[in-house]
């Protein structure tokens, strides 16, 4: 599957998490980009319940566009002076890229997905762009569970290692990487609360026209003639005045 001839039989493991990780990104990027039209449908609350999750993934991404950075800036260096083989870098380079936007359109499609609600009947029947989203749930899990268990002892940090030096990039990757694994598992938490609550039935729909039925019960209990409201008032003035009468009796005895 791999060339493992010359020098690249020691970039083989590296080759395969780099390959892994641009497929990933790349089909999460095409998967988000055609689910942006799909969730537009919904209406567009504004109201978020909480701020906890969208704080929390805004700062996962900065932990995870550092990583990135760091590794589009090796990776171009690498290419330019050829210290690392070039399918290498390029791998790392076009990896770094296409996660940079797929990560942005994501993040920005959770925080629009998560201000958004069926308020009609056919969007609780459709569910216009629910199963792209179980598509980018599945495919965030899936980068969590790379990045999250892929093999440390593998060749995939000679690259930066050469630029930023060995001391310098275990730091960078040990304050790094746990954010970026972190985002990743949170970006699934957000995409199943958009998928549980964003087509959950409503409190309340708009309300059906009339039917005869419910026109003839509203008119029975509707009130009969407003003479009935008059002879009511009537009787209360003259009890009260009633009453006034003999209470100045009882002060003049």
């Amino acid at each position: 599957m791999f060339s493992i001839g010359g020098g690249d039989i020691d970039y083989v493991g590296s080759y395969s998490y780099l390959i892994t990780d641009l497929v990933l990104n790349t089909i999460g990027l095409i998967v988000v980009i055609a689910a942006f039209p799909k969730q537009s449908k919904l209406q567009f609350t504004g109201h978020l319940e909480s701020r906890l999750d969208q704080n929390l993934l805004i700062f996962a991404m900065t932990g995870n566009y550092f990583l990135l950075s760091f590794r589009m800036i090796s990776s171009f260096i690498g290419i330019l002076e050829g210290t690392s083989p070039l399918k290498y870098c390029v791998l790392h380079f076009a990896g770094s890229i296409v996660s940079f936007v797929e990560s942005t359109l994501n993040v920005l499609f959770v925080i629009d997905g998560l201000r958004r609600k069926s308020e009609t009947r056919e969007h609780i029947k459709k569910k216009p762009g629910r199963s792209l989203i179980t598509f980018l749930l599945i495919c965030n899990l899936s980068m969590w569970v790379v990045n999250s268990f892929k093999l440390k002892d593998i060749n995939d940090s000679h690259l930066m290692q050469d630029f930023f030096g060995e001391i310098g990039w275990v730091i960078i990757l040990y304050l790094c990487l746990p954010v970026a694994v972190f985002f990743r598992f949170h970006m699934s938490v957000c995409l199943s609360d958009i998928w549980s609550d964003a087509y959950s039935k409503p409190s309340q729909f708009p309300p059906r026209p009339p039917t005869q039925l419910s026109t003839i019960s509203e008119a029975s209990t509707m009130p009969q003639s407003p003479k009935g409201d008059a002879a009511q008032a009537r009787r209360a003035v003259f009890f009260l005045s009633h009453n006034a009468e003999k209470m100045n009796q009882a002060t003049e005895i």
